[in-house]
């Protein structure tokens, strides 16, 4: 009973994660005093509307209301200088919980034993990309296939996960160590609005573009995708920044719409609570990568060097593998749309056979590199679109090179090259050492 009592009592503070993650516009007293607030059943069923689409974080279906943008606040001087505080802060030591957000935030998650172990897979030598034809596993015939949950559950064996989308529910191996986690949202009322808000301005911005739900099939579905920051490889002798084009406008927009990048921050910061010396791992090559380069961070309250943004509103993944992603770490992918959870689009992980329910606003880490994944089809009338942040295996290596190709820091620093030869043979396991144990979690608390 205490157990329950306290599990209760998180959820209705849940929120104060909003203290890594909160708008520059909300100071820190407001943001406390909107961590502890019990939402209503009004602020639970807010709803947003535009032209002929409802997104909305409750599980309901709402008549239209009225629209609701987003409002440029007017931030006092006094505010201002502790946004900036705050920016300054996040650059230099990322999103550091504090011990009640830490205590909040785990005494409120579950865990979701499961069979898999990442550490059983086998990656390529140097450990930075994942194998990109390793069989895909189930005996699936066709990637592209829409699999039902009823044929998952019946015909492949797999467990179907019911998630709240809210609390946070971590994925364990058998030794207890953490390979995925979903993270959920907030309970403050506002991240709620920051995500229908988000939604809203991505879709006005995409039909301005004319980016409809028709596009060219590519390797992860039948969607249009958007893929943003920097890259490495192809013959390259350096990253580049990706560039869409006729879109980069569009994109640039969404960008910098401050909702988005709430939602985008509050994952960066969920990274570092849940799996913080991965998170470091990530953060130390990336302050040497935009050191190298001589350019600021992509996203400047967010971890990753990358994102993908899935639009057009029938985002349905084909079975695969992001295989060019770092091979033990973990990408987070966002849902976003109006849809029902119980029967569109839910996530399905073939190598740990789950199939979740991902709700509108909802926040999932997973290793898409290395464990294959897709989504269950989309009922007829249902919306849905995603932003996938990850970063590219080969940004780490050229960083470990000293921005460099390895036929270059062999030829510059053969001591150095043959020393990065010897560690290819253990990143693999190290890689195993940066992963999160629900017994630290504990411990930390």
């Amino acid at each position: 009973a205490q157990n329950v009592l306290r599990k209760i009592a998180c959820s209705l503070n849940f929120a104060s994660l909003v203290e890594l993650a909160h708008n520059d516009e909300v100071d820190d007293e407001s943001a406390k005093s909107l961590g502890i607030a019990k939402r209503t059943e009004h602020e639970h069923n807010s709803t947003v509307v535009s032209g002929d689409w409802v997104g909305s974080l409750s599980d309901e279906r709402h008549p239209d209301v009225s629209a609701v943008r987003p409002k440029a606040s007017r931030n006092t001087h006094r505010h201002e200088k502790r946004a900036a505080e705050r920016r300054s802060q996040t650059q230099t030591h990322g999103h550091v919980p504090s011990e009640r957000t830490l205590e909040e935030v785990v005494q409120l998650a579950d865990t979701y034993p499961t069979t898999f172990s990442l550490s059983t897979l086998k990656v390529p030598r140097g450990a930075y990309t994942a194998l990109a034809k390793r069989s895909l596993p189930g005996g699936i015939a066709d990637r592209k296939k829409e699999y039902t949950v009823e044929e998952l559950v019946s015909d492949y064996g797999f467990t179907e996960v019911f998630w709240n989308g809210r609390e946070p529910m971590v994925l364990t191996d058998e030794e207890g160590n953490i390979w995925g986690v979903l993270a959920g949202r907030p309970g403050d009322p506002s991240f709620a609005s920051a995500a229908d808000n988000a939604l809203a301005f991505i879709m006005e911005k995409s039909n301005e573009a004319g980016v409809t739900e028709e596009a060219e099939q590519h390797l992860r579905g039948d969607y249009p995708a958007f893929n943003v920051g920097y890259t490495y490889g192809n013959g390259g002798q350096t990253p580049s920044l990706r560039d869409n084009g006729k879109h980069n406008e569009m994109l640039q927009a969404i960008m910098d719409n401050l909702d988005v990048q709430r939602l985008l921050t509050y994952a960066s910061a969920s990274f570092q609570l849940w799996a913080p010396r991965l998170y470091q791992y990530y953060a130390d090559h990336m302050k040497s990568l935009w050191s190298l380069l001589k350019v600021s961070p992509f996203f400047p309250r967010s971890v990753y060097p990358s994102a993908a943004f899935n639009l057009g509103g029938r985002v349905r993944t084909f079975v695969h593998r992001d295989s060019m992603n770092l091979p033990f770490g973990w990408c987070c992918v966002l849902a976003l749309g109006n849809f029902d959870p119980d029967v569109s689009a839910k996530l399905i992980l073939w190598d740990a056979k789950l199939v979740i329910r991902f709700p509108h606003g909802s926040t999932i880490f997973l290793p898409s590199a290395s464990v294959a994944h897709s989504n269950s089809p989309i009922q007829v009338g249902d919306y849905r679109i995603s932003i996938t942040q990850y970063a590219p295996g080969g940004l780490f290596r050229w960083v470990d090179n000293g921005g460099r190709t390895e036929k270059e820091l062999k030829a510059e620093d053969p001591e150095l090259y043959e020393k990065m030869q010897s560690e290819k043979e253990t990143r693999w396991k190290y890689g195993m050492t940066l992963l999160p144990t629900w017994k630290e979690c504990q411990d930390r608390v």
